[in-house]
Order: structure tokens, then C-alpha cells, then sequence
């Protein structure tokens, strides 16, 4: 079957998806650091944790139905549908002068989002080759990581200036684009054929494949997953953190303006080191020593500096986004056309982070307070290395 219609060739397509990356992520990331502080204007921060739990599993839920309706539903539709959702999610979130509509668009929002993404990885999958995967995702991630990078100072001004509410109306405008771009994509584009599976199916056929490539995919969703732990704490707690030091937002902004470089910086070429020179596992382990080392070492920074805190998290995402984008190009590398079941799996780890690390986190910080927190997370980066030995490269 031809998966790619002559009117529409391949690399318009990728070039269509990457410019969906961008303003996706630009929506997201321009809200995703100031959430936390958002929401504990609606409720107590004892129950941050809680809502994001609620949330987490809403998002686990809707995940377990997705593949399901991928063959009977295009992936275009299905898009346009989640965006559209989304917009009145956040118009809620931007006007709501009462704190129960707002938790409740919150806690949708938090399952909507995993799942949105979901949608747009499956497009970019079905156009992907084999041969040119790192590339492929590594110009993906870019694409989001430009947003990611200038977000926070943007979202730092205008919560400064105008409060949390504009944020959120600022992030429908770029839903616009997102919208259009997936809509430009042909309503004819042939896809892949989808094996409808549960998500409890799928569970099972990666857990009982013994084969070399059902068990790198286990190893593989595993570092995923303690990448998500990491992201998940840090976005939740790192801004109350920094505000609890004195900070203010446009002061925050700045620094995680700084702090995200890597993610620009360093994905792409990565991505393509990985396709043509070394293999993922290499990397991956070098990842999760500079992750582990830099976040132990936050637990010792007792300084108001600005420049301090933007050099010493700007290391630990150098670690990151090297694991980040070699777990992607690992795995999606040993997936095919198709495995949207598997997929969803792969993504359920953000919201199963979001389940667990904010109770965690939180049960942490009562133990060993804020400055501990970062000790024990370090600590816990380093188990990745468990999961990375005995991986098989595919270089």
C-alpha cells in the first residue's frame, strides 16, 4: 500500500508536523512551569499533590482507549478534535472566576495533554524511516525545544505583569496555528493499518516477548520512565522551590529560559550522532551520571544567585535532554508503522509520573525537606544505569 500520496510528498509532510511540534509546544511549555503556582492559588499546596494524581490517572485512563479508536478514527481527526478540546479547556482556565471550575479544567487539561501529544507522535511515526529516525525526531524535539527555551521568559512577563490568567489565553492563540497545520494535511493521507489492541493486550505482548527487541523495549520504557520522574518533580517543584527563595517570576523565567538551552542545543546534533556514529547506549549512560551528579549537586547551592541557579539546572538538563532524545530514537527505532498500541504504552509514562512523583516528592520533602528533596532524586537517576547496561545498541 502507498503510504504517501504524490500530492502530498514526504518531507512537506515532516515540515507540516515539525511546525505542529513547535506551536503544540510553545502552548504547552508557556503554561507548564507556572501551573503549579496557578493552581495553589485555587487550592492549598498539600493537595497539589492530589490533583495532579487525579489528573494522572484521568490521563492513564484515556490512554488505555486510544489505540482502539485509531482505525476507525484518521489520526487527523482525531487531532483537530483534541485541539479543539483543548481551546475551550484553557478559555475556562483563562476566565473562570471560580476555583472548583478551574481545578476541574485543570485536572482535564493534565489528561489532555499526554494524550494530544500522543496523537501528533503518531503522525510523526507514520512518516518516519528507520534509517533516519534520530533525525527525524531529533528536528521534532527541536522544533518543541524552541518553544520550551523562550516560553518561560514570556510566561515569567506576563504573569508578572498581568497575572495567570492571561498565560493561559496567550497559549489558545498558538492553538491556531496547530489547528490549521493539521487540518493542511490531506483528509485522503493514507495511513497505516492499526491492529486495535487493549492496552492490557499490549501489556502482556511486551511483557511475555523474550525476544532481544521485546526486551530492549522494556529496558527502554523504563528509562523513560525515570526521565518523567525527574521532569514531573522538577516542573512541580523547582518554581515553589525558587519562590520560596526569593525569586520572582520574571527572575525565574530568565533562569529556565537559560536552564533549557541544552534541549535546543544539543537534541539534533545528538539525534544524528546516534543515526550515523555511536550508538544510543553510550549516551544514554553518560546521561543519567551528568543528570544524577548535577541534581545531588542542587542540594547544595545556599546562594540567591541568579547566574548560580541558571549554570547549576542548566546542567542537569544537559544530562536530560541527552537521555531524552536517544530513549527516543532507541525506541521508536525498534517500533514499526503501525504499533500504536505500543506507543500509547511508551507515553504512558508521563502520566504514570504524574501519579507517582508528586507523591513522592511530596512524602520527600516532609522527610528531608526542599534542600534533601534534590539528594534523593539525584540518587534515584542514577538507578538508569541499570536499565541502560543491558540494552543492545543498534549501531
Amino acid at each position: 500500500m502507498k503510504l504517501i500520496p504524490p500530492f502530498q510528498p514526504r518531507k512537506k509532510i515532516l515540515r507540516i508536523l515539525y511546525g505542529s511540534m513547535f506551536f503544540f509546544s510553545f502552548h504547552m511549555y508557556i503554561f507548564l512551569y507556572v501551573q503549579s503556582t496557578f493552581i495553589s492559588k485555587s487550592v492549598p499546596e498539600t493537595f497539589l499533590s492530589l490533583i495532579y494524581g487525579i489528573g494522572a490517572l484521568l490521563s492513564l485512563a484515556t490512554l488505555f482507549f486510544i489505540p482502539q479508536i485509531f482505525g476507525r478514527i484518521s489520526d487527523r481527526r482525531l487531532t483537530l478534535i483534541l485541539i479543539s478540546i483543548e481551546a475551550l479547556i484553557c478559555v475556562v482556565l483563562a476566565f473562570s472566576p471560580f476555583a472548583f471550575l478551574t481545578v476541574f479544567a485543570f485536572i482535564i487539561q493534565q489528561a489532555l495533554i499526554p494524550v494530544l501529544a500522543f496523537a501528533l507522535d503518531v503522525l510523526i511515526e507514520d512518516f518516519s524511516r528507520n534509517r533516519d529516525v534520530g533525525l527525524v525526531r531529533g528536528l521534532a524535539l527541536t522544533a518543541g525545544n524552541i518553544a520550551l527555551v523562550s516560553s518561560p521568559l514570556l510566561a515569567g512577563y506576563l504573569g508578572t505583569r498581568y497575572g495567570f490568567g492571561m498565560i493561559f489565553y496567550i497559549s489558545i492563540i498558538f492553538l491556531f496555528p496547530l489547528f490549521f497545520m493539521i487540518f493542511r494535511l490531506h483528509k485522503n493521507l493514507h495511513e497505516p493499518t492499526y491492529h486495535a489492541q487493549s492496552i492490557f493486550q499490549t501489556i502482556k505482548k511486551v511483557h511475555n516477548d523474550l525476544t532481544e527487541r521485546g526486551r530492549d523495549i522494556q529496558l527502554i520504557f523504563m528509562v523513560n520512565f525515570l526521565l518523567q520522574i525527574f521532569y514531573t518533580w522538577m516542573v512541580i517543584y523547582s518554581p515553589l522551590y525558587l519562590l520560596h527563595q526569593g525569586f520572582n517570576w520574571n527572575q525565574i523565567g530568565l533562569i529556565f529560559s537559560i536552564m533549557l538551552l541544552p534541549f535546543l542545543l544539543l537534541e539534533l546534533p545528538l539525534g544524528e550522532l546516534a543515526d550515523k556514529w555511536f550508538g544510543e547506549k553510550e549516551l544514554l549512560a553518560i546521561g543519567f551520571v551528568i543528570l544524577g551528579t548535577s541534581t545531588i549537586a542542587l542540594a547544595f547551592i545556599h546562594t540567591s544567585s541568579i547566574a548560580v541557579w541558571a549554570i547549576a539546572l542548566l546542567m542537569t538538563r544537559v544530562g536530560a535532554s541527552c537521555i531524552e532524545i536517544m530513549s527516543e530514537t532507541y525506541f521508536f527505532k525498534q517500533i514499526h508503522k503501525g504499533d500504536a498500541p505500543i506507543m500509547s504504552l511508551f507515553r504512558f509514562t508521563r502520566p504514570l509520573s504524574l501519579l507517582i512523583a508528586p507523591i513522592a516528592a511530596a512524602f520527600t520533602i516532609l522527610v528531608v525537606g526542599e534542600t534533601g528533596a534534590f539528594l534523593i532524586l539525584g540518587l534515584i537517576m542514577f538507578f538508569g544505569l541499570r536499565f541502560v547496561y543491558p540494552l543492545v545498541d543498534t549501531l
